[in-house]
């Protein structure tokens, strides 16, 4: 009578890994996924901090359209349960971009998302995935929670 989450190893996106996960034939399941896609440019590498292009967001919707024939053609619910891009070189502007197009992309293929916030805020790309300010429950980047909530519409 209630419903279980279930996960690719390790939470994991990639093909081999979504592939791998065997739904029992049951109504009350749920997939869990974890997405930080590009990681170049989500994660704390300081490798990227523009993201944007047509490739990039094919990137995501390839992604996305694989976990809908694997599992939402079939019935089962997807959703993905941590993504986020951390705050490295004051790329404010980049990162409102990739979440409302990751929102909205992942809605238009039934997927529902939740934003990973680990509370830490820095430009150095250490694990800055903070939206929100614990201490005044205000925002630090409202124009991200702006997109967000645009790509949700």
């Amino acid at each position: 009578d209630r419903t279980l989450i279930m996960s690719s190893h390790a939470q994991s996106i990639t093909e081999a890994a979504v592939s791998a996960v065997q739904v029992p034939d049951d109504d009350n399941v749920i997939v869990s996924i974890h997405s930080y896609a590009p990681w170049d440019f989500c994660g704390t590498e300081d490798s990227r901090n523009t993201w944007g292009s047509d490739a990039d967001k094919a990137e995501l919707d390839k992604n996305f359209q694989y976990l809908s024939d694997v599992f939402i053609s079939k019935g089962v619910p997807v959703i993905l349960d941590e993504f986020g891009a951390v705050n490295k070189y004051e790329n404010t502007s980049d990162r409102a971009v990739y979440y409302e197009y990751y929102v909205k992309s992942a809605k238009d293929y039934g997927i529902k998302c939740f934003v990973w916030d680990n509370g830490i805020v820095n430009a150095d790309g250490d694990n800055g995935f903070a939206l929100l300010n614990r201490n005044d429950c205000t925002w630090y980047y409202p124009s991200i929670v702006n997109a967000i909530m645009r790509g949700a519409e």
